[in-house]
């Protein structure tokens, strides 16, 4: 079959950068990629269509190099997921967080705002949420536990600039805890690979807290396919939508589940060792917006998830 559309994914190395670029080659897309190499993920070996990806490696702070690139080609679609992950990594690297998060997503809206794009995605964070149990998208924010936090609302303050005074047709897309295959444990990373990586190594499951915590794990492919209807919207307003199965799990809990499907001996161990950063007690998405805009969306459980990640961590020690 004929590829009719070509797409541009920043930070398509990434772990749902990865899984994105895969998923719409799969809905028969050309898929053009810049990523500069800072995600564990992308050091590791990807597999991708040759004919349908490109590969392009720069940094997306690098404004002359974004400029240049942008000039030689001409696409509809992009979807920014490019960022510098996440909120010890933002602490530890304040700059480096700000010139990837911040001046990066500035220079990508300046320089495409010279092509006609039919719709942009700018990929955000649950992290811009306050500690509640019902996040819904028009609420008020003042993030401020990290860099990270503020840079990821920051950009989307920006993003909202673009459309408003450059008519740029863009609409975001707010992650919550994505999971799934092609993620690897990191002290940067997710609790999911971590406490996977853990459990099947036999080595004790920490929480650094009480375990009650809650979060609302989303499965990657999940999130993939709400991306792709947010792409899709033909409205010209710009949308802000969570990304998220407005269900609740405790970290606890969690820890149970992953330590049941690697059939481990691991122990569980709660720290009440909070981060100092870490002041989010409760965090669950509200889906009533997304439902709205782009239909209902049947999500992965979260059992079910966390087994194809388990099988396919297991095949990638």
């Amino acid at each position: 079959m004929k590829i009719k559309k070509t797409i541009l994914i920043t930070g398509g190395l990434g772990f749902i950068g990865q899984n994105l670029v895969n998923f719409f080659v799969k809905k028969n897309f050309n898929v053009h990629i810049i990523d500069n190499l800072s995600s564990i993920n992308s050091n590791k070996s990807y597999l991708f269509n040759k004919k349908k990806v490109k590969i392009f490696k720069f940094d997306i702070s690098d404004n002359k190099k974004i400029s240049s690139f942008l000039k030689k080609r001409h696409y509809k679609y992009l979807i920014h997921a490019a960022a510098n992950f996440a909120n010890q990594n933002s602490v530890e690297n304040p700059i480096r967080d700000m010139k990837s998060n911040i001046q990066g997503t500035i220079n990508i809206f300046e320089n495409i705002n010279k092509l006609e794009l039919k719709k942009i995605i700018y990929l955000s964070s649950s992290c811009v949420y306050p500690s509640k149990k019902n996040l819904f998208e028009s609420m008020s924010l003042r993030p401020i536990e990290t860099p990270y936090a503020i840079s990821k609302y920051s950009a989307e303050l920006y993003a909202e600039f673009y459309s408003y005074y450059h008519k740029l047709p863009i609409n975001i897309v707010r992650i919550f805890n994505t999971y799934g295959p092609g993620e690897k444990a990191h002290k940067y990373r997710n609790v999911i690979p971590n406490f996977i990586d853990l459990a099947l190594k036999g080595k004790t499951l920490k929480i650094t807290g009480d375990g009650t915590e809650v979060r609302d794990f989303t499965y990657v492919e999940d999130a993939s396919r709400l991306i792709f209807k947010t792409l899709n919207l033909k409205s010209k307003k710009l949308e802000i939508i969570n990304s998220c199965t407005g269900k609740q799990t405790k970290l606890y809990d969690l820890a149970k589940k992953i330590i049941k499907l690697t059939n481990s001996s691991s122990q569980i161990k709660i720290t009440n060792k909070f981060r100092k950063w870490d002041k989010i007690k409760l965090r669950k998405g509200n889906i009533s917006k997304r439902n709205k805009l782009l239909g209902y969306i049947s999500m992965v459980p979260l059992e079910h998830g966390l087994r194809k990640t388990v099988k396919w961590y297991k095949k990638n020690l």
